[in-house]
Formats: C-alpha cells, structure tokens, sequence
C-alpha cells in the first residue's frame, strides 16, 4: 500500500471534506444543465464509478495549484473525469481551458 504524502493539500481533512461536498451538488448540476459535465471531453461523468476508474469523477481545480490555484476555494473547482485530470497534470498548466481565456498562438511564417 502506498503512503501517504504529508506534504500534500490534498490529503487533509478539510479538502476531504470539500471533496464530499461537492460531488453530490457536481451530480444534481448535471441532471438539471451542462455544469456538471466533464469541460475537456464535453461529455457526462458517470457518478456510479468510483476511484480508480479511469471515468469516475474527480475533482479538478481551474487554476492548477503549483499556479497559485486556491485549495479550498470553490470558484477554483470543476467536475471532470479521473483519467482527463491526470492526463492535464498539474504540467500543463492552464492553457487552453474553457473556464479560461484563449491564448494567442504564434506561427513560425508571417502571415
């Protein structure tokens, strides 16, 4: 069994507690309208599955945390699949997300 990283947020009481609560209010907005989604693939997040699925819900955070991202800050989350977080790492920062603004992208030729 792996160890607990002391050193991480993420395993503390609060942010556990911040997990529980919104995974049932993620799930009622995704009945009712298009919150609830997963904003990488667009598509609806099957609550049923649970961790590790790699379609289970996962919590993510819209400004990553090594960016300065809140931990505890509900503007900071978005519902998203398990295997769509992890694939964006905290690596690849925030650029091209939906919650964000786009950023300008520069051709090798000028036009």
């Amino acid at each position: 069994m792996a160890r607990r990283n002391v050193d991480d947020p993420r395993t503390t009481y609060r942010y556990q507690k911040l997990r529980a609560q919104l995974r049932p209010v993620h799930e009622a907005q995704q009945r009712h309208c298009e919150l609830g989604r997963c904003l990488f693939r667009s598509r609806f997040i099957d609550y049923r599955l649970r961790y590790p699925h790699p379609a289970s819900w996962s919590l993510d955070h819209v400004v990553a945390l090594q960016d300065g991202g809140a931990l505890l800050d509900l503007a900071n989350t978005q519902a998203s699949h398990l295997r769509c977080n992890q694939s964006r790492g905290a690596v690849e920062g925030n650029l091209g997300r939906k919650a964000e603004t786009a950023t300008q992208r520069y051709t090798s030729a000028r036009w």
